[in-house]
């Protein structure tokens, strides 16, 4: 019987060949699709930890008292936040500061003295000067003076002798003769006397300088002592504040006391006696233990991971962001320790504490699916309880042959 619909009948006769034809084409394309991202693809490939541990990396300073005293002032409390160069503690120094203020009394003399004796000696040294331009003046003037006399005399000897010869011819008297020697024997005298002077002008100008250079010299040598002993006076006021400073116990980091000594107003601490410590800020680290085929050669510094702590879900608070750091090159207790560092700011929403344990995923390399599913396979077959390994181990070793026995005549 002929069909009313006979259009109809034949679209809805095709129809299931078109919708095969288009999942045949989309089942073609699906798997082309995942053929290329399973051998093109780059995937992650982690190595995780055993087990971790977060650390909080803070360096410990510990305080000791330099020296033996009695406190006197307690300025800290456990858990108090310091910075360095506070003052922690002070022992009692009222020895070392009426020694200070002795030191420094004797030091104010000293500079004036100083300063007295420094005066005294430049004055000297101009007196030496003045003294020594005066006596070349007078010895100048000596000389001048020795000179004139000297040729009085000569001429007053001429005169004599040419009296003394005219005498003898009868031109002169006897007595003209006789006034005249003796106005040349004053002359000679006279000049003798002048030279004497010169003579004693010259020895005391020597003298004088001489004294005066030897009181200079005294003056200088007082000098040296007075410096010296301002210079010691000075040292030791320098040894005593030192030594007061010492008596002041300061915060040598800035950190928080994360312990305190028996220390109160009054008590006597010993050298050496450990007075606080003082806890640093530092970063966040994690320790991790790997097992050696993991992290020996796949881990290595500068990679990333991400650190899931036991007690905080990481589905609910998230996990920690973390870089290698260190990887050792030697196995403790059969694992490889690894050191990775948490950059700051980290989670917020993870209350950070020194001691919290979990696992650690490194980002070791990224790689196609493909290599990963020959990696596993290669697994597999080098297992120890493959079954090729298996048949292989349990087949008898092949025994050689026994020898064949031949006749001494077989030739």
């Amino acid at each position: 019987m002929p069909s009313p619909f006979p259009r109809t009948g034949q679209t809805i006769a095709a129809q299931p060949v078109v919708a095969g034809r288009a999942l045949l084409l989309a089942a073609v394309v699906l798997l082309v699709g995942w053929v290329v991202w399973f051998t093109r693809a780059k995937v992650p490939v982690y190595e995780t930890s055993d087990a971790a541990r977060l650390e909080v990396y803070r360096a410990t300073h510990p305080v000791d008292a330099p020296v033996a005293g009695r406190v006197t002032a307690v300025h800290f409390v456990l858990d108090a936040q310091v910075t360095e160069g506070d003052i922690l503690a002070e022992l009692d120094t009222d020895a070392l500061r009426m020694q200070l203020a002795e030191a420094k009394a004797r030091a104010a003399g000293l500079g004036p003295q100083l300063t007295a004796t420094r005066r005294a000696s430049g004055a000297e040294e101009g007196a030496v000067f003045a003294f020594r331009r005066e006596s070349a003046s007078a010895v100048a003037q000596a000389r001048e003076r020795f000179r004139e006399g000297e040729i009085q005399a000569r001429q007053a000897e001429d005169a004599a002798r040419r009296a003394e010869r005219l005498h003898q011819t009868g031109s002169v008297s006897e007595a003209e003769a006789v006034r005249l020697r003796a106005e040349a024997d004053r002359g000679a005298a006279n000049a003798a006397a002048l030279k004497g002077e010169v003579l004693r002008l010259q020895r005391q100008s020597a003298t004088g300088v001489s004294d005066r250079r030897t009181r200079i010299a005294s003056l200088q040598r007082d000098v040296a002592e007075l410096e010296a002993d301002l210079a010691s006076a000075l040292a030791t006021i320098e040894s005593i504040q030192h030594d007061i400073e010492r008596h002041i116990l300061r915060a040598p980091a800035t950190g928080r006391i994360g312990e305190v000594g028996a220390l109160r107003v009054g008590s006597v601490v010993q050298i050496g006696e450990r007075i606080a410590t003082i806890v640093a800020e530092g970063d966040l680290r994690v320790v991790a233990n790997f097992a050696p085929a993991a992290a020996i050669g796949r881990v290595r510094p500068g990679q990333t991971a991400q650190v899931r702590l036991d007690g905080y879900p990481w589905l609910e608070y998230g996990t920690l962001r973390a870089v290698v750091t260190d990887v050792a090159s030697e196995l403790r207790d059969d694992r490889a320790r690894v050191e990775l560092l948490v950059p700051r700011p980290s989670n917020p929403r993870i209350p950070l504490q020194h001691g919290l344990p979990g696992t650690v995923e490194v980002t070791v390399e990224e790689t196609s699916p493909f290599k990963l599913l020959l990696r596993a396979v290669g697994r597999l077959v080098s297992a120890p309880g493959a079954p090729g390994r298996a048949q292989e181990s349990a087949a008898p070793a092949p025994t050689a042959p026994p020898p064949t026995a031949t006749s001494g005549g077989g030739r």
